[in-house]
């Protein structure tokens, strides 16, 4: 017998024929075999190997699926390593998702003409269906597909038999010139510019499409990969072949011998995996394994794993997914402060509510603005701590008594606050309108309201100012509490101290971005500065009984 040779049908052992020819079914074994090579070679959609059972081979293709059927999801980004089958995966489902649905519209885009059609079109043209193939141009339908190996799908499209049809676009064309069709689904491949990403993403609202983005990093940390992994959690890692299982990791939160499969978001409406080069059974590893000997961590990273971190280290590197709880982790039971950074009159003060518990952990359980009511904090951008969001300026304009409101309110269900912080600088400048009566925003916020007969309505709000102290120590003091022993497994002698809501994305967000180089100007400074503030004032778990409030009559 001559076995044909196939990445995923392997050829039998030499003790697994004979146990084969023994039971006499040597030859039936060999015969499918060969019919399932001949088959998905003919036929990818109906015969992939994908489709069968393959012993974990394609679990990497299942999850991705999951992610595309989930409706929370509007964007999937795939990084994967060279070779790593991202492209066949997504053609395969391209083609799936227009078989499956018809009247589905679908917009490939890669970097130029010349790589769509060597690259891009011939995955596609692989997986049509043969019905489609076969019946080219049908005079009674609409469908349209004419394909050469030398110039891809006739006039960048294809059009199928339900009337499904694919477009192929690139990023040298004038993306403002682009017409304005409403799409099912948008593949972009390689070397994505941010500006298609953000423009495009418009384009899917009306139909609730998504859009899927496949590329290997090459060029490093660009603002595409800046966008997407900035500020994600990663939920999954997975052990990486040619990483050393004893070298500590160089990514916060991944553990030794692992790189990272999967993460979501910051904004939580998008999905990104992680496609390692030895998951892909048609590219032999072994060849990526030889290419990649001796090269530095960086490169393996990125040509095997599709990874690529940022260049620039914030000022918080102990800060990892460890540190972040869910909402109903925080402690029930506590001591309760609050930090407030103010800023001008057109933005919105930044704040965060903190609990300790009675091991003396700090639980970072409350910010305002929030990420869920009022957007983020801060974007990425080519600044170095990102450009002002929506946050900053949402509904922004309260006055001090709006504040005060606002504070009581939100602290409403809280059991009463030990004591409230505030910055330093800010806290003790004279507010303009009463210059003359020289009276800080401390000051004005202690003020009780009071009704027409002069009679005290609701207490004043008492803040004491954080000190002024250097940046670096102030971080030096966050990193700590941060910090915890990754070799050793998490327990009460081994664990951070410090801990954050993951209903507080904003502040998440700045953690893992922010590094002081653009100043007091920096859009990410704000969510960080009352972190800071809270742990210089060494906040300290207070039995209820002696507790006291910093509002008259809380308790």
């Amino acid at each position: 017998m001559k076995w044909t040779p196939h990445p995923v049908y392997s050829i039998p052992t030499q003790s697994e024929v004979k146990a084969l020819a023994t039971q006499g079914t040597l030859e039936e074994y060999y015969t499918k075999r060969e019919e399932l090579i001949r088959l998905e070679e003919a036929d990818p959609y109906l015969y992939g190997a994908d489709h069968h059972n393959t012993e974990g081979i394609f679990d990497h293709w299942k999850d991705v699926d999951k992610a595309m059927e989930d409706p929370s999801i509007d964007i999937i980004y795939i990084f994967g390593g060279n070779r790593a089958g991202k492209s066949r995966y997504m053609a395969s489902r391209v083609i799936r998702a227009m078989v499956n649905n018809p009247k589905y519209a679908v917009w490939c885009c890669h970097s130029s003409n010349d790589s769509s059609i060597q690259v891009q079109q011939p995955y596609l043209h692989a997986y049509l269906p043969q019905q489609w193939k076969a019946q080219r141009k049908n005079v009674r339908s609409v469908q349209n597909i004419a394909f050469s190996q030398k110039n891809g799908f006739s006039n960048r499209t294809f059009v199928g038999v339900n009337h499904s049809q694919a477009w192929f676009k690139n990023y040298t064309m004038d993306l403002s010139n682009l017409e304005g069709t409403e799409l099912d689904l948008i593949w972009m491949d390689e070397l994505v510019p941010l500006a298609w990403v953000q423009t495009l993403k418009y384009r899917l609202v009306s139909r609730r499409g998504k859009m899927v983005i496949t590329f290997t990093p090459i060029e490093g940390y660009t603002p595409t990969v800046k966008d997407a992994c900035e500020g994600a959690i990663i939920e999954e890692t997975r052990p990486g072949k040619l990483l050393d299982p004893k070298a500590p990791s160089t990514i916060p939160g991944v553990p030794k011998g692992h790189m990272p499969y999967k993460a979501r978001t910051r904004q939580g409406n998008g999905q990104i995996f992680w496609f390692f080069s030895e998951f892909n059974p048609y590219s032999p590893f072994d060849a990526m394994e030889k290419t990649l000997k001796g090269r530095t961590r960086e490169e393996i990273e990125i040509r095997a794993y599709g990874y690529v971190s940022n260049p620039i280290v914030g000022k918080f590197p102990r800060f990892t997914d460890r540190n972040i709880v869910k909402a109903d982790q925080v402690p029930r039971d506590g001591t309760n402060y609050l930090v407030v950074d103010p800023t001008p009159g057109d933005r919105n003060w930044f704040m965060l509510w903190l609990r300790v518990d009675d091991l003396g952990r700090v639980f970072v359980y409350r910010e305002w603005p929030d990420f869920d009511n009022y957007g983020e904090w801060a974007l990425p951008s080519a600044k170095m701590d990102g450009k002002k969001g929506p946050a900053q300026t949402a509904d922004c304009g309260r006055n001090l008594q709006q504040y005060r409101n606002l504070i009581r309110e939100l602290e409403r269900t809280d059991g009463g606050i030990q004591e409230r912080f505030i910055d330093p600088r800010a806290g003790r400048t004279a507010v303009l309108s009463q210059r003359e009566h020289n009276q800080s925003l401390i000051d004005l916020l202690s003020q009780p309201e009071r009704g027409a007969g002069g009679e005290v309505t609701k207490d004043g709000l008492l803040f004491t100012p954080a000190p002024m102290t250097h940046i670096d120590e102030s971080c030096a003091l966050v990193n700590n509490l941060f910090s915890y022993n990754l070799s050793e497994e998490v327990s009460v002698l081994n664990e951070p101290k410090l801990y954050v809501s993951e209903a507080c994305k904003n502040l998440i967000y700045s953690l893992r971005t922010w590094t002081n180089a653009d100043g007091d100007k920096g859009a990410s400074k704000d969510p960080v500065d009352c972190l800071r503030y809270g742990i210089l004032m060494d906040p300290i778990y207070v039995p209820r009984d002696q507790e006291y409030s910093t509002s008259i009559g809380s308790y």
